[in-house]
C-alpha cells in the first residue's frame, strides 16, 4: 500500500507470487511494443491505401485527357 499524488489517494495493488516484477514489466514493455507496432501497421496500410486510391484516379485521368 502507498499514497500517491496531491491528493493521497491510496493505491493497494496484490502481486503475483509466480512472477517477478522484472517479468511483469517485460510483459508490459512487450504489449505495449505490440500496440505501437500494430498502430504503425495500420498508418502504413491507410498511407498505402491512399497511394492507390491517388494513382488510380491520376490514370483515369491521363486516359481522359488522352483520348
Amino acid at each position: 500500500m502507498r499514497i500517491r499524488g496531491k491528493n493521497n489517494q491510496l493505491e493497494t495493488k496484490t502481486g503475483s507470487v509466480t512472477r517477478t516484477l522484472n517479468q511483469i514489466d517485460v510483459e508490459e514493455k512487450r504489449a505495449k511494443e505490440l500496440a505501437k507496432t500494430s498502430e504503425r501497421l495500420k498508418v502504413l496500410n491507410q498511407i498505402e491505401k491512399f497511394r492507390e486510391e491517388r494513382m488510380q484516379k491520376e490514370l483515369l485521368i491521363y486516359e481522359m485527357q488522352k483520348m
